[in-house]
């Protein structure tokens, strides 16, 4: 469950780091941190941090510059993420029933739509998309529509649906897991799929949930090292995927 491996994983690290992307409006007036060029784009769904921690930053600026592609980091929570008083959360804190809300494929699916139009505005064609923790379950949702070249997450939390997250994805999918995330269930699912051969699948067991994202502690020699395999790895699918 995605509230067991936050409790689990601790509280996000405070990240020093030059953002080389701009944050733009979307069509709907929303934040929209982007980085690279190209006719090619990432979405990036964050994890429950939002943008106030900048892991997230330095990852769309790495992959953007090493595939050549433009990555795009929308602030679906409207500056409003999961608040730092409430962490590690307590069950009274309903990390799950705020996810269910704020985090809902309903309510998120609007602003990576208006991603999308935005980013085909300064002639983008083709997309994917990369959530971490809980976005990855949007990314895996977004995948039922072949409109994406692909899917996939970093440390991904499917809040015990697996399945029901994987069954429906028509796109290839790239999970990079931690321990206890989850990922063989569902490539046992994509490996039954047309598409299997252009998935890709890689654990980090030794790296806490979230290294690529807000805990991402990289003043950690081993963490900034790990991470950057898993940068090059994503990268390097990003580049053949398209």
């Amino acid at each position: 469950m995605a509230s067991a491996c936050c409790e689990k994983a601790g509280k996000p690290v405070v990240h020093e780091y030059k953002s080389v992307g701009v944050t733009e409006k979307s069509i709907d007036n929303m934040d929209v941190y982007v980085t690279g060029s190209g006719t090619s784009a990432v979405i990036f769904i964050y994890d429950i941090f939002g943008l106030k921690f900048n892991q997230v930053n330095q990852v769309a600026d790495r992959i953007a510059a090493s595939a050549g592609v433009v990555v795009a980091v929308p602030d679906v929570f409207l500056g409003q993420p999961w608040p730092m008083e409430k962490m590690p959360p307590k069950p009274e804190d309903n990390l799950m029933g705020w996810i269910s809300t704020a985090g809902s494929w309903d309510a998120v699916s609007k602003y990576l739509n208006a991603t999308v139009d935005m980013l085909k505005g300064k002639g983008v064609t083709k997309f994917g998309v990369f959530g971490f923790c809980w976005g990855a379950s949007i990314a895996m949702t977004a995948g039922k529509d072949t409109a994406y070249s692909f899917v996939g997450g970093a440390h991904p939390s499917f809040f015990g649906k697996t399945k029901e997250f994987s069954e429906p994805v028509q796109v290839p999918v790239i999970l990079i897991s931690c321990k206890e995330d989850p990922m063989e269930e569902v490539k046992e699912v994509t490996d039954k799929k047309p598409f299997a051969s252009k998935c890709f699948y890689q654990r980090f067991d030794d790296q806490v949930h979230g290294f690529l994202g807000a805990r991402g502690d990289y003043k950690d020699a081993s963490v900034a090292s790990r991470a950057g395999e898993a940068i090059e790895v994503i990268a390097n699918f990003v580049k053949t995927s398209f």
